[in-house]
Formats: structure tokens, sequence, C-alpha cells
């Protein structure tokens, strides 16, 4: 009974901190940021729990991993939708919905191995998976992406696109002076051809 209550909480936690997501993320000038942020809250949580002395210290450690949980879903899949471009996106999300099934069915079996192995073996396994996608996501940051196909490099950097529309506004200003220029040069050569002509 316990443990139906603990999940509980945990699931009120996630349906709360949804409501959170929107403000949180007007913080972050990046959601790829906001998702390493939540992948180190979740990886620290989780490392708590093992160690959690008491039911008060489980349930303590229970609220940020419960909202770190629901934000990182968001973010997942607003990164998703955001790298798809056309029909892409529905393939990238069946993929997404696919992979997170698959691991939904290994999960419980891996850690009932673990946990045959050490009581605080799931909780060790999560760590450990949640330590790898924190750095992973150090290696390849999501910033830094390749841009997708027929997407211009700089979309994602408002400065850079901004530098070259500048860039291009100067040479256009130049362009039209040159031209200035060749047109009053053609006109002082037919008023001396004319003027010789006389």
């Amino acid at each position: 009974m316990l443990t139906g209550y603990l999940i509980s909480y945990s699931a009120v936690v996630g349906t709360v901190s949804g409501f959170m997501v929107g403000w949180i993320a007007n913080r972050y000038e990046s959601e790829s940021r906001l998702l390493l942020h939540t992948s180190i809250a979740t990886t620290l949580s989780i490392a708590a729990l093992m160690y959690a002395p008491t039911l008060y210290g489980v349930v303590v450690f229970l609220t940020p991993l419960g909202i770190s949980n629901a934000i990182t879903r968001v973010c997942v899949t607003n990164l998703t939708l955001e790298r798809g471009r056309g029909q892409e996106t529905g393939a990238l999300l069946g993929l997404g919905a696919s992979v997170l099934s698959i691991a939904r069915m290994l999960a419980p079996a891996l850690g009932g191995i673990m946990q045959e192995v050490h009581m605080s073996g799931p909780a060790m396994l999560g760590a450990v998976c949640a330590v790898a996608s924190v750095v992973l996501l150090l290696i390849v940051p999501q910033d830094n992406r390749t841009p997708a196909l027929g997407e211009s490099p700089v979309t994602r950097n408002p400065s850079a696109s901004t530098a070259i529309s500048a860039n291009d506004a100067k040479l256009s200003n130049l362009g039209g002076k040159v031209q200035e220029e060749r047109t009053e040069t053609a006109s002082l050569d037919t008023s001396r051809r004319s003027v010789k002509s006389e």
C-alpha cells in the first residue's frame, strides 16, 4: 500500500509540474540547455533516493525527480518537433515512441535482475543511465547541430543572421554608389564627345 501511495505522489508531482513547464522554459534561451539541467537534476535525485534514510527523505527526493521527468518529456518532444521538417516529424515522433516503449519493456526486467544482485541495484542502474544521458548531452551539444535538409545554417543563430543582413545592406549601398559613379562618368564622356564634335 505504501508503494502505491509513493507512486501516486510521484504522478501528482509530475502532473502539477506540467503546468510549470512553460514558466520554467521561458527562463531558458535554449531548450537543449534546459534538457541538460533536468537530466542532471534527475541523476542527483536518483542518487539521493538510494541513500534516503527515512520515508520522509524518499518523499522529498521524489519531488525533484517528478518535476525533472515532466520537464524532460516536454523538452524531448519539442526538440523532436523542432528537428523534424515536413514528413520527418511523424517518423521522428514514431521512432521516439517506439524507443520509449522498448525502454519501458526492458526496464522492469533489468531492474529485477539488478535487485537480485543488490537492494539498491535498480536505483544504481537508473543513476548510471542518467549519468550516461548527461555525458551524451555534453559530448554532443544540441545547440551546435547540423542544419536539417533545406534549412539555412543561420536559422538558429539570430545574431549571425542579423550580421549577414547588415553586410548585405552595406554591399547593396556600395553597389548603388558604384553605379551612380559609372553613370556620372558616362555622362561626362558623352559631354566631352559632344564638345569635341562641335
